[in-house]
Parts: C-alpha cells; structure tokens; sequence
C-alpha cells in the first residue's frame, strides 16, 4: 500500500498554514469537481483531493500525519500480503495487542484510500468491511465553493438568481450592494455529509462584470462625463442616466478637463456593514468636431475679445 503525500496532491508545501491549505483545496475542488469537469479521471481526482484536505484541513489529523515516516510498514512493523494487514508490534501496541487481522473491502471510509482508513478511519468504518456494522460515525460534509457573474446594474440594484449546483437548482439572493469578490453563504448545499451528517455550506463568490459607462473602484463609482466648452467655463447642471433614473452634477464655472466631482453616497449601496461608496465624476471637455457657419462665427468673435492665454504660464 503507497503512502499517500497529501501535501503532493493539493501542491503545497510541508510548511504551509492552514490558510494556504483551504485556498488551495478550494482551488483543486473546483477545477475538478465533477459537475464542471467531465474529463476521465476527474472523479478519483477530486476524490483524491477532499481526502487529502480531510486530512491536512484538521490541525489534529495533520499532525498526526506529519508524524507518519514514509516507511511506515518498516517502522511500524506492518506487514501486508493478499489484501490483508497483519498486525505487527506498531498495531498491537494500538489494540492492546489483541493481533487483530483487518480485511479491507473496496468501499473504504467516506470513499477514501486504504492508506487514510489505516490511520484515520474510525473503528466503526473498519469493522463495516467485515459484515459488522457499528453505529455510523456522523461526518459533516465539505464547504464548497462557487463563481457567479453579473451586471454592475444587478449587484448596485440586488437581484435573484437561479443556479444550478451539484444537479439542484438553487435561488441565490443577492443584496443591494453586493461588492465584487464578496461570498455569499448558502446553509447545507455544500456536498452531503455521512452516516446522518449535516451537509456542507455552498459558498458563491459574487464577480461583477465591467460595465460600459461606470468603473468600480472598491465601492466607488467613476464615470467620464463630456460636457461643452460652454458649460465647463460657465458652469451648468449636467444631468445624465443612472442605475436608477438619472443624476446631475453641478459643474463649476471655470471647470478644467479633467476635473473630478465627488457626488457622496451615490456608489455601491452600504451592504455587509460596509458603508455606501460614492460615485466620482471626471469631466472631459468636448468641441464640435465640425462646428457650424454660426458656432464658427461665435468662435472667432470669442478669439477677437477674450485675453485669456492657457500658455502664459509656460517657462522653459
């Protein structure tokens, strides 16, 4: 029987904290978990992988194992031959050296190697493969986790959605506000637990996708707003469409391209305990490409009487 490198198999090293444990388990369970992956082999990949983060995700089973040799059937003096362990002085030292003789079916505990039943499988999934059935020791299931994209619009507004996961469909609220990256928790629709136990939680990791007019920034909006020359030197309420209606901004007489208005509370709605963003408007001054006889004439006859220089100031 080969010696299982749970560290190997979730590409971690020895050293890791738990931190760096989850996200990569999280990682692996989702590249292969079988409702997304439907090459050959996904299946005892996963499998695999939740029997590695079983045991590397348990402060306790981990050190535990970090105490297991790669020779272990030397050091423990264990002695496998026809599909039978043969207690040695390590397991005898374990059943009170009772010599007790284990035959390992193909079920194994939870679904997991032979290796994982040795040493950490409970007695009652030992004693299952011989025809002896204790009470079922109850095993939560795992947290899984999940991506769901939508609009800026949807997540500034909150909707509903209806996704499909592990063959169900589920309807997923999502509130106004929701941030981009942000998870939302669904009770019990992780993978099933065991021998009566409670089903894992379904985490949904909220991706907001860019939208055409306004960026997120945190949860700020920003937007570019062109106005006139006019409007820019003289000042003017600019008004233009939102998620909801429209807004307008009062633009400053004498405003420069570029100049960035701050409009407070009118980004993401406050959700989660996070306060509302605001939406930061940058002003883009535009002339006509091709103005008219008359816009012509007004432009020279500005030309003729205003003294304002926009280079006066440059010194080299």
């Amino acid at each position: 029987m080969e010696y299982k490198d749970y560290y190997a198999i979730l590409g971690v090293d020895r050293k890791a904290d738990q931190k760096q444990i989850k996200e990569a388990y999280r990682k692996l369970a989702r590249q292969y978990h079988p409702d997304r992956n439907k090459d050959p082999g996904t299946a005892a990949r996963f499998k695999e992988i939740c029997e590695a983060y079983e045991v590397l995700g348990n402060p306790e089973k981990r050190a535990k194992y970090d105490a297991i040799p790669r020779d272990w059937h030397q050091v423990f003096g264990a002695d496998w031959a026809d599909g039978y362990r043969h207690a040695g002085p390590w397991w005898q030292s374990h059943n009170g050296g009772q010599g007790i003789r284990f035959t390992f079916g193909s079920r194994g505990a939870e679904g997991f190697s032979d290796f994982f039943r040795m040493f950490f499988a409970s007695a009652d999934d030992l004693f299952a493969d011989y025809g002896y059935r204790t009470r079922e020791t109850p095993y939560r299931g795992h947290d899984l986790e999940g991506t769901l994209e939508i609009t800026l619009r949807e997540a500034y507004q909150g909707t509903e959605k209806a996704i499909r996961f592990n063959g169900r469909t589920l309807q997923l609220r999502i509130p106004p506000g929701t941030g981009d990256g942000s998870r939302i928790k669904v009770p019990q629709k992780g993978a099933p637990g065991t021998g009566g136990g409670p089903a894992g939680d379904l985490y949904v990791r909220i991706r907001i996708r860019p939208h055409h007019f306004f960026r997120l920034n945190g949860r700020d909006l920003e937007c570019t707003l062109p106005v006139t020359v006019s409007e820019a030197a003289l000042g003017a309420r600019v008004e233009f469409p939102f998620f909801k209606g429209t807004v307008s901004v009062n633009v400053p007489p004498g405003s420069q391209n570029g100049t960035v208005l701050r409009l407070k509370g009118l980004g993401l709605p406050a959700a989660g305990g996070e306060p509302a963003g605001d939406l930061l408007v940058r002003l883009e001054v535009k002339i006509p490409e091709k103005p008219t006889p008359r816009e012509k004439e007004l432009l020279k006859e500005l030309q003729t009487v205003s003294g304002f220089n926009p280079r006066s100031g440059l010194v080299i």
